[in-house]
C-alpha cells in the first residue's frame, strides 16, 4: 500500500525503499520515468478515458476485439494452416523450413540417390542429361554404341550415374571435350572413351570435368561369385588352392590333362598290386564295388577325348564312394563302364561287348560302343549314327538267374606284371596268368627271365627278354600268346626250354639255364 505520509512503501513494518508521492488521480502533462517493476491498476476492455493501460488490458483487448488467442513466443502451438517463407535451396540454418523447401531437396540430385532411383534404358547412342544424375543407365543392345556423359566443365552441379551393361557386347562410355576418365587404366585424354565388359557395371561421379569410375571390384571374398563349372559360373579353387574337377572338353588350348596312359582306370584300392574295387560276388542283380574311398582308394578313371590343338585331350573323373551297378542282365556277361562328366563318374551296363579298332567304320548299332584307336574317342550308337561319349569300361561280370556269379576288375592302367617267385617252370610246362587289361586289340606280352644265382656270365638281376631264350633241338622257341583278359606260355620240352647263350663267350649252353637260378616275369599292355 502507498504510505502518502511517511514518503516510504511498507509492508509489515519493513521499509523496501523510497518512492515518488504519488496521488492516485494524478494527471502528468509531462513525460515520466518509472524504474523497477511500475504497477497500475487494471483498466477494463473498451475504456478508452485515457488511463495508463497495462500489459493484461493490452492482452485482454486484442483477444477481444480479434476473438483469437495470441500464440506466446515459447513453444507456440499453431493450429490451421501457417505459412512461413520459403529458404532458398540448399539452405542450412534456423530457418523454418516450409513444405515446398522439402520436396526441393528431396528432389534434388544429392537426396535422389537415397530413395529408390530412376532406371533409363538405352539401346543406341545417347548424351545423358544431368537431370538424370543420380539414375541406373541400363544399356542392352546386341551391338556396340556410345553412352556420353554430360559436358560437366562449365558447371558445379555434382553427377552421379550407375551404368550396368546388360548386353552380350561390349559398350562404350564416353565423355565430352575437355572432360576426363579417371579409371583404375590412369586418366584418359580430352574427350576419352571407356569400355564396359558384357555384364558389367560402373558407377561415375564428377563435380567438374573429372569423371571418377567406380569399377567393377576384383574377385574375391568380398566379391558375389556364382561359383561352379557349368557355363557362365566363376571356377573356384578349393581349400587346397585347386581347381575342382572339370572335364578336358571344359578348357580350350590347354592340354587338360596329361596321364601316363589314356582310356583307363589309372588308379583305385589295390591288393597286392592288382585292383580289388570289385566284390567276388553279389547275391542279386545288382553290383556295388568295394574299398573305395578317398586319398590313394579313390578311383580315378580317365577317357580319351579326341586330340586338339595342344596334343592329347583327355577327361578325368573321380569317385571317393562305392559305386552301384543295378538292374544287370541275368544269365550273361556284363560290361561295366561309367560315364565322365564334371569331374563325377556315373555308372552303366551292357550285354554288348565293348569293340576296340583301329579306324574304319564305327558301329551304329543300338547301345554298341566302340573304340576307334587311332580317333581316341568312344563312341556310342543309337541305331543311326554313333556319338562321342567320355566313357570307359572298368570291369566284367558274369549273371546268374538272379545274382552274380563271378567278377573281374580291369587292371590299372592297362598294365599289367607278373614277378614268380619261384624256380623257371620246367619242360612242357603251359602257363596262364589272368593280366585282366580288358582288350584283345594291339596287347603286347613280354616274357623275361631274371637271374637270382649268377651262371654263364650273368649276374644278380640280370634279365633276358624272350626272344634270347628258345628252345631245344626238339623244341621251338617260346610261344607267348595273349587274349582278352589271358596271357599264356608254354616251355619246351627238352631242357625245359629254357636256353640262352654264355654272355661271357657267347658260345651256346647245350643244357639250358638252371632252373632254380632264374625267375620268370610276365608282363602284358596295351600297345595304345
Amino acid at each position: 500500500m502507498f504510505d502518502t505520509g511517511a514518503g516510504a512503501v511498507k509492508s509489515s513494518g519493513a521499509v523496501w525503499g523510497d518512492v515518488a508521492r504519488v496521488n492516485i488521480n494524478q494527471t502528468w502533462t509531462a513525460a515520466q520515468t518509472f524504474n523497477g517493476g511500475a504497477l497500475v491498476p487494471n483498466q477494463s476492455v473498451g475504456e478508452g478515458n485515457g488511463n495508463v493501460a497495462n500489459t493484461k488490458y493490452v492482452y485482454d483487448f486484442f483477444n477481444a476485439a480479434f476473438n483469437v488467442t495470441v500464440a506466446p513466443l515459447a513453444s507456440p502451438a499453431f493450429t490451421g494452416n501457417p505459412t512461413a517463407p520459403t529458404p532458398s535451396a540448399g539452405d542450412n540454418d534456423t530457418s523454418i523450413a516450409t513444405t515446398a523447401f522439402v520436396q526441393g531437396e528431396l528432389n534434388s540430385p544429392k537426396v535422389r540417390v537415397l530413395a529408390s532411383p530412376p532406371i533409363q534404358n538405352y539401346s543406341a547412342n545417347v548424351t545423358l542429361a544431368k537431370s538424370d544424375t543420380g539414375s541406373i543407365i541400363r544399356l542392352s543392345s546386341g551391338t556396340t554404341f556410345i553412352t556420353t556423359l554430360p559436358d560437366n566443365g562449365t558447371g558445379t552441379q555434382p553427377c552421379k550415374y550407375y551404368i550396368f551393361n546388360a548386353s552380350t557386347v561390349p559398350q562404350t562410355l564416353k565423355v565430352a571435350a575437355n572432360n576426363y576418365i579417371y579409371s583404375r587404366s590412369g586418366v584418359s585424354a580430352s574427350g576419352g572413351t571407356y569400355t564396359i565388359a558384357p555384364k558389367g557395371a560402373v558407377a561415375v561421379y564428377a563435380a567438374n570435368w573429372d569423371w571418377h569410375l567406380i569399377e567393377n571390384p576384383p574377385l574375391g571374398s568380398a566379391a558375389l561369385l556364382n561359383v561352379g563349372t557349368s557355363a557362365g559360373q566363376v571356377v573356384q579353387l578349393d581349400g587346397s588352392a585347386r581347381l575342382p574337377a572339370v572335364d578336358g572338353s571344359q578348357l580350350t588350348n590347354v592340354n587338360a590333362a596329361a596321364v601316363p596312359v589314356r582310356q583307363t582306370v589309372l588308379s583305385g584300392p589295390a591288393a597286392s598290386g592288382l585292383p580289388n574295387f570289385l566284390p567276388a560276388t553279389s547275391g542279386s542283380l545288382s553290383l556295388t564295388s568295394q574299398n573305395i574311398s578317398t586319398g590313394s582308394a579313390a578311383l580315378v578313371v580317365t577317357a580319351a577325348n579326341g586330340f586338339g590343338a595342344s596334343g592329347a585331350a583327355n577327361v578325368i573323373g573321380m569317385s571317393t564312394t562305392n559305386l552301384t551297378w543295378s538292374g544287370l542282365a541275368a544269365s550273361t556277361t556284363v560290361y561295366l563302364g561309367v560315364t565322365i562328366s564334371g569331374g563325377a563318374l556315373t555308372p552303366f551296363s551292357t550285354t554288348l561287348e565293348p569293340v576296340y579298332q583301329r579306324g574304319g567304320t564305327i558301329s551304329t548299332t543300338n547301345g554298341q560302343y566302340t573304340f576307334d584307336i587311332v580317333a581316341m574317342q568312344m563312341y556310342l550308337g543309337n541305331g543311326s549314327v554313333a556319338n562321342p561319349v567320355n566313357a570307359v569300361f572298368v570291369g566284367e561280370v558274369v549273371t546268374g538267374a538272379s545274382s552274380v556269379t563271378s567278377t573281374i576288375a580291369y587292371a590299372y592302367q592297362g598294365i599289367y606284371v607278373y614277378d614268380d617267385t619261384g624256380s623257371l617252370p620246367g619242360a612242357g610246362t603251359n602257363v596262364a596268368k589272368n593280366h585282366n587289361i580288358g582288350v584283345n586289340a594291339d596287347v603286347v606280352a613280354r616274357l623275361r627271365a631274371r637271374c637270382v644265382t649268377a651262371e654263364l656270365g650273368y649276374s644278380v638281376g640280370d634279365m633276358l627278354d624272350c626272344p634270347h631264350l628258345w628252345g631245344s633241338a626238339a623244341a621251338a622257341s617260346f610261344e607267348v600268346a595273349t587274349r582278352k583278359n589271358v596271357v599264356t606260355f608254354t616251355t619246351g620240352s627238352t631242357y625245359a626250354g629254357w636256353h640262352a647263350v654264355n654272355l661271357s663267350t657267347g658260345a651256346t649252353s647245350t643244357t639250358g639255364l638252371t632252373l632254380a637260378r632264374w625267375r620268370y616275369q610276365i608282363r602284358v599292355e596295351r600297345g595304345w
